[in-house]
């Protein structure tokens, strides 16, 4: 009886040693599939982390170049906004000195131009009076009487449109200060100055016309009678 106990128990170990054999490895296995789990899950947490900072970095990278970008977008604004108050700024000094220069111009030109039909004015009547004396004293006929009146009237029509002329500059360089371009501006009233100027002229050689005729056609040789004249409308 003995013995069959001692046999079971040789046959029974014998029967469970490659069981226990093959456990032994099974345990090392699933130990190695967790290390393996832990690393991955360690190796995910720290790429997650890697991860979660390269995204940290670029947003501060991209924070910073925006605002890089906006701080350069202020500056050139501001730049150009102060360019253009600089440029403002000219343009109005420009224009202020470009309106003296018109006033100036319409001023210098009304007053010379003033000036000038006046001494026309003065000679043209003297002339008249002389050519009266003239005639009374017989010095003169008729006939050359009747053309040098005709010359003088010339010459008081030319004037007469001058000063209505010369009596529209101070407006026309008001309307011209009015207007953007300036430089059009001085060129018309500067036109307008020059045309009262080319009229003055017509008038002068009318009235030097008028004492030549006299002066040729003195009867008696009495030079004396238109000398006077003739020196002032030389002199002039």
């Amino acid at each position: 009886m003995k013995n069959i106990k001692k046999v079971s128990a040789l046959l029974l170990t014998v029967l469970l040693l490659p069981a226990l054999a093959s456990a032994e490895p099974v345990k090392g296995i699933e130990a190695r599939i967790k290390k393996v789990e832990a690393r991955a899950i360690e190796n995910k947490e720290k790429m997650e982390i890697k991860v979660s900072n390269i995204k940290a970095k670029l947003d501060e990278r991209a924070s910073s170049t925006v605002k890089r970008i906006e701080e350069r977008a202020d500056n050139l604004k501001e730049r150009l906004e102060n360019r253009a108050s600089t440029t403002e700024k000219r343009i109005e000094q420009r224009k202020n000195r470009d309106d003296k220069k018109i006033m100036d111009l319409a001023l210098r030109s009304a007053k010379k131009l003033d000036a000038a039909l006046g001494r026309e004015e003065i000679m043209a009547n003297r002339i008249a009076d002389r050519l009266n004396i003239l005639a009374t004293n017989n010095k003169i006929n008729l006939n050359l009487k009747s053309n040098v009146e005709t010359k003088l009237a010339e010459a008081r029509s030319v004037i007469a449109e001058a000063r209505s002329v010369l009596g529209t500059l101070a407006d026309s360089a008001q309307k011209a200060l009015a207007t953007e371009d300036s430089k059009t501006a001085f060129k018309d009233v500067a036109s307008q100055a020059k045309s009262i100027e080319d009229k003055v002229k017509s008038a002068h050689y009318s009235i030097v016309d008028a004492v030549s005729m006299i002066k040729a056609a003195i009867v008696d040789g009495q030079p004396t009678t238109t000398s006077s004249a003739t020196t002032t409308v030389q002199s002039n």
